[in-house]
C-alpha cells in the first residue's frame, strides 16, 4: 500500500469506568484520513444503563443530562460500522479502546488496530511521559479539549502526524530491527506505507559504548580537603559499636558527621527520598569523599542479552515482542544501558526484569568491559561512601555482593516497613515460558510450563500453590538463573489474576529471618528516623526487624508551630461523598499562595481529588500523573511516593498509609499503619514554619480509637465535629501566627 493511499480512522471512546465488563460506552468520537486530510468526522453521545461516576464527570465533563437523551448503541453501530468500514483504527492505549470498541459493537472487529502509545515510545523513547496530553505539550501540537472524544481524535491526529516525521528521519538500521521484531505482530505497512522500514538499509551495527560520564553515573570524584576532624569523627564512631537506633526529626548536621566519618571509613547509606541523595551527593562532593549510588539492579540492561535476543527475535513471545522493540529503540537511540534515569516506560517495561540479572561469572563475560552491572559494582568497591535504596537490601540477589561489609547508616528507616512488603516477585505463563526458550528448552517440558498454568487458572484466588510451584521449580532445576534462584527461594506463594491471567507471586514473610541474613552481611547498623515507637509501644522498629541494638533519643517536639486537627463531620475517604465534601472544605481552609501537600492511601481516591481540583482551576500536581519535577501550590502523592516538599504550610492525610497484610492480623495492620504514618508527618514538617495538619480517617470518629492511636499524630490532635468551629479555630490559629 503506498503512503499517498492511505486511509486511516482516528478514534476515542468516552466510558463510565475501566472494566469493560461492567463499565459502558458514554462518547465515541472519530475522523476518517486520506492523503493527509481529515475527510470526515463522527461525534455521538451514547446513553447508558448507569449513572456516570463523579469521577468520569470530573475528568471529562460528560453529565448524565448529556447523555440521558442520547441514541443507545443499537440507534449507532449501523452509522459506526459504515464510518470505520475496513480501514486501520489508531488510538491512543489501543487494547483498552478495542475491547470497549468491539463489545459496543457486539463483535470482534477484522480491522488491524495500531496503537500511538506503542509508536510514540518507540519513536520518543526518551521522553519522560506518554500521555496524549503530556505527548501533546512536548511536541507542542494543536490542543483541543482534553478527555473528550472528537477532540481526542484530533490530538491522536496531530500526534500520528509527529511520528509519521520522526519515522522518516529514523536510522534505518533501528527501522530494520523493528520490523525484524515485530514480524507477524504488527502490519506497519498499512500506516506507514510498502517502504516504512527503509529496506535499503545502510551498513550499520549496534556498538555498545557505556557512558564514561562520573557524575551521570552516580559517582562523586573526590576532591582534595585538608580539614582535620579527627575529634569529631571519633565521637561519631560510637554509633557504630554494635547496632543503634536514633530518633531524629531533621539530618542536616547528622549527614555533614556522616559524611566526614567516611572520609577515611568505608560507609552504606541506604535510604527512601531523592532529595536526601541529593544531599548527601552534594556534601560529599565538598568534602572530596568518594562516594557512589549504586544503581537499582532490577534496571540494567544486560549486553549479551540483548545482542543475543537481535539475532533470534522468534525466541521472544508474540505478547513481549513489541516490549522488546519500544526497550532496544531507547537504548539504541540513548546508549543509557543503567537506566537510572530512564523513563517510567522503560523502567516498567515487563521483559526489563526478566534480562537484568547476570548468569556468567563476571570474569568470564565477554560483554564485562561494556556490562553495566559490572561497572557499578566496580565502582562499589572502590567508593568510601556508597548509597542504595532501601529495596537494595530485600533483593535476595544483592546480599551476595563483596562490598556489603560495611558499617550501614538506614535513613528514614521507618520505610522499612514497606520495602520489606514490597519485595514480591511475580512471573507469569509468559515470563517462564521466555525463560524456557532462552535457555533451550524442549517441547515437552514447554507443554509442561503450560499445563502448569492451566492447573492455576482453575484455581481460585487464596488457594494452596505449593505443589505447582514445586513442578515449576524441579523444571528448572538445572537452570543457572539468579532471578529465578531468588524467586524459587522465597517463602511464601500465593496466586493473582490480571486480565484472567494466573500470575504467581512470592515473597519472604518471615521478617527476623530477612532482617537477621542482612544483618550478618553488614558489619553494625545505624536506624536513623523521626520517631521510635508510637501508643506506648516501645521502639516499633527494633520489633519489627528483631534487630537489637540501643537508642539514642535525641528528637525535640514541639506543639507551638503545628495545628493538629482531625474533622469527624466528614465522611470517611472510602465513601462516595467524600471527594465533593473534601473538595468544599478545602475551598474553605486553604490559604491562596500556602503551599499544601495531601497524602492519600488510594489511588482512586487521589485521582477523583485530582481531576475535581484541576476542573476548578487550582494550581494542583500529582505523583504520576504529571509530568516528573513541575512544582505547583497543591502537590499530591501516595504514601509510598518519596517526600519531595518540605515547605508546606498545610498538610492532608487520607487515611492511615496501606501497610500490606497478607501475613498480620488487623492490630499489627493498624500499628505499622499508625507508625509510618507518623514518621512521615514529623518528616514532611518544617520546623520553621507554622502548619495545619489535617487528618482525615473515618475511624477516628470512635472513641476506642481515638484513644488507642492518639500518639500517631504531631502535635495534641483537636477533634472537630462542625465545621463552624473548624473555621473558628483556623482563624484563631492565623492571628496568632500573622
Amino acid at each position: 500500500m503506498r503512503e499517498n493511499e492511505l486511509t486511516l480512522i482516528f478514534f476515542d471512546l468516552e466510558t463510565t469506568g475501566l472494566n469493560p465488563d461492567s463499565d459502558e460506552v458514554i462518547e465515541i468520537g472519530a475522523i476518517k484520513v486520506r492523503d493527509g486530510n481529515i475527510i470526515g468526522k463522527f461525534h455521538s453521545f451514547v446513553r447508558p444503563h448507569r449513572n456516570i461516576p463523579s469521577l468520569v464527570t470530573n475528568l471529562t465533563g460528560i453529565t448524565f443530562e448529556d447523555v440521558e437523551n442520547a441514541p443507545s448503541p443499537d440507534d449507532i453501530r449501523n452509522k459506526l460500522e459504515k464510518f470505520i468500514g475496513n480501514y486501520p483504527l489508531i488510538a491512543h492505549n489501543v487494547s483498552f479502546d478495542r475491547i470497549f470498541l468491539e463489545k459496543f459493537m457486539g463483535k470482534r472487529l477484522d480491522n488491524e488496530f495500531f496503537d500511538t502509545l506503542e509508536l510514540s515510545r518507540i519513536f520518543f523513547p526518551h521522553f519522560s511521559s506518554h500521555s496524549l496530553q503530556n505527548l501533546v505539550k512536548t511536541l507542542s501540537l494543536k490542543k483541543e479539549e482534553a478527555h473528550r472524544a472528537v477532540s481526542d481524535a484530533l490530538m491522536l491526529y496531530y500526534l500520528f502526524e509527529r511520528i509519521v516525521l520522526q519515522r522518516k528521519n529514523s536510522s534505518p538500521y533501528l527501522l530494520h530491527n523493528i520490523k525484524r521484531i515485530s514480524n507477524g505482530i504488527r502490519n506497519y505497512e498499512f500506516i506507514f506505507g510498502d517502504n516504512w522500514e527503509k529496506s535499503e538499509l545502510e551498513e550499520e551495527s549496534f556498538e555498545w559504548e557505556t557512558k564514561r560520564n562520573e557524575q551521570q553515573s552516580g559517582e562523586s570524584l573526590a576532591l582534595p580537603f585538608n580539614e582535620d576532624f579527627k575529634e569529631e569523627k571519633e565521637l561519631f564512631k560510637k554509633y557504630f559499636e554494635g547496632n543503634s537506633y536514633i530518633e531524629l526529626m531533621h539530618y542536616d548536621d547528622f549527614l555533614l558527621k556522616t559524611v566526614k566519618y567516611a572520609l577515611d571509613n568505608t560507609i552504606i547509606i541506604s535510604l527512601y527520598s531523592p532529595l536526601l541523595r541529593e544531599k548527601i551527593e552534594t556534601m560529599a562532593k565538598k568534602f572530596g569523599v568518594k562516594t557512589y549510588s549504586f544503581p537499582n539492579s532490577n534496571r540494567f540492561i544486560c549486553p549479551k542479552k540483548i545482542d543475543y535476543l537481535l539475532s533470534h527475535p522468534d525466541l521472544i513471545p508474540d505478547n513481549l515482542k513489541m516490549n522488546f522493540a519500544t526497550l532496544f529503540s531507547y537504548i539504541y537511540n540513548t546508549r543509557d544501558f543503567n537506566l537510572e534515569h530512564a523513563p517510567t516506560h522503560v523502567v516498567k517495561n515487563p521483559l526489563l526484569r526478566l534480562l537484568s540479572f547476570c548468569d556468567v561469572p563476571f570474569d568470564q563475560c565477554e560483554y564485562r568491559n561494556v556490562c553495566p552491572l559490572y561497572d557499578a559494582v566496580k565502582k562499589a568497591r572502590s567508593s568510601n561512601l556508597l548509597i542504595v535504596n532501601h529495596s537494595f537490601f530485600f533483593n535476595g540477589i544483592n546480599l551476595k555482593y563483596d562490598f556489603l561489609n560495611r558499617d550501614t547508616v538506614f535513613l528514614e528507616a521507618y520505610r522499612l516497613i514497606k520495602a520489606f512488603y514490597s519485595a514480591k516477585i511475580g512471573f507469569s505463563m509468559n515470563d517462564f515460558l521466555f525463560f524456557a526458550t532462552y535457555y533451550g528448552f524442549d517441547d515437552f517440558s514447554i507443554h509442561r510450563i503450560k499445563e502448569a498454568f492451566r492447573a492455576l487458572d482453575e484455581k481460585r484466588i487464596g488457594d494452596d500453590v505449593t505443589s505447582i510451584v514445586m513442578q515449576l521449580k524441579n523444571l528448572f532445576s538445572n537452570v543457572e538463573n539468579p532471578l529465578l534462584s531468588d524467586f524459587f527461594a522465597k517463602e511464601y506463594f500465593w496466586l493473582e489474576k490480571r486480565v484472567n491471567n494466573p500470575i504467581i507471586f512470592t515473597s519472604n514473610v518471615k521478617v527476623k529471618n530477612m532482617f537477621s541474613k542482612i544483618n550478618s552481611t553488614l558489619k553494625n547498623s545505624l536506624f536513623v528516623l523521626p520517631s521510635l515507637g508510637i501508643d506506648g509501644k516501645g521502639n516499633v522498629l527494633m520489633d519489627f526487624s528483631g534487630i537489637n541494638g540501643k537508642e539514642i533519643l535525641r528528637t525535640a517536639k514541639s506543639d507551638k508551630k503545628h495545628l493538629s486537627i482531625v474533622p469527624t463531620y466528614l465522611h470517611s475517604p472510602n465513601r462516595e461523598e467524600f471527594v465533593a465534601e473534601f473538595s468544599r472544605l478545602l475551598n474553605k481552609v486553604h490559604i491562596k499562595g500556602n503551599k499544601a501537600v495531601m497524602f492519600f492511601s488510594s489511588n482512586e481516591i487521589m485521582k477523583k481529588v485530582y481531576f475535581l481540583l484541576k476542573r476548578e482551576g487550582k494550581n494542583v500536581k500529582a505523583k504520576g500523573i504529571d509530568l516528573k519535577g513541575e512544582k505547583s501550590e497543591i502537590e499530591l502523592y501516595l504514601y509510598d511516593a518519596p517526600i519531595l516538599s518540605h515547605d508546606a504550610r498545610e498538610i492532608y492525610f487520607i487515611r492511615l498509609p496501606n501497610i500490606s497484610s497478607i501475613f498480620y492480623n488487623s492490630n499489627l495492620f493498624t500499628l505499622y499503619s499508625s507508625f509510618v504514618l507518623k514518621n512521615i508527618a514529623l518528616d514532611v514538617l518544617n520546623p520553621d514554619l507554622n502548619s495545619v495538619v489535617f487528618y482525615f480517617d473515618g475511624r477516628f470518629k470512635t472513641p476506642s480509637f481515638r484513644t488507642k492511636y492518639e500518639d500517631v499524630f504531631v502535635t495534641f490532635p483537636i477533634f472537630i465535629d462542625r465545621e463552624d468551629s473548624l473555621l473558628t479555630i483556623l482563624s484563631n490559629w492565623e492571628k496568632r501566627n500573622a
